[in-house]
């Protein structure tokens, strides 16, 4: 604008002290299961709702999106997700229709880039975990991961760093269909 005689120049360099530059959330995935925990107990205490825990694959499911509407973009579904559900418990049901769509047909190339990178999450995350089993973490988690690849159990396999062998096998195990 200053360059286009929109704006003056002499204000521009009083109001520009300090300039800071934040990442798009697509950039910072780290930052979501965070966000997430904050935005979800925020709009659980306003709105009346308890939300005891989300299960691994909602929260992947927001991993994975390119959030092209940062950080509001989440924050907005994520209080839609609070209000709409009466269970206390976010599961992939809950992730709104155009974010899972994203999975068949990626939104943008950030979220087919992106889709094996994800760094684990760290243990610090509780809220997602609390009182849950080891054994029922991991089947959310794998159960979870294929449906966000729509079956592909290569992909899914990338994304969780282990073998599609091992996938197989922990299928067998908790009984899941073939």
């Amino acid at each position: 604008m200053v360059k286009e005689g929109k704006f003056r120049q002499d204000l521009f360099y009083r109001l520009s002290i300090i300039r800071l530059v934040i990442p798009p959330l697509r950039d910072r995935r780290t930052d979501i299961p965070i966000l997430t925990a904050y935005f979800l107990q925020q709009f659980a205490n306003e709105n009346g709702r308890e939300v005891a825990e989300v299960f691994p694959a909602a929260l992947n499911a927001l991993l994975l999106y390119p959030w092209p509407g940062n950080v509001r973009e989440l924050r907005n579904i994520l209080e839609s997700m609070v209000v709409l559900n009466a269970s206390g418990k976010i599961g992939i049901e809950d992730v709104p229709a155009y974010i899972l769509a994203g999975f068949e047909h990626p939104v943008d190339e950030v979220a087919a880039e992106t889709a094996e990178v994800i760094p684990p999450l760290e243990p610090t995350v509780p809220p997602f975990y609390s009182g849950r089993t080891f054994s029922d973490i991991e089947r959310d988690a794998i159960t979870g991961t294929l449906l966000a690849c729509n079956g592909n159990r290569t992909k899914a396999a990338q994304m969780l760093g282990i073998g599609i062998r091992t996938i197989q096998r922990k299928l067998k195990e908790y009984g899941v269909a073939e």
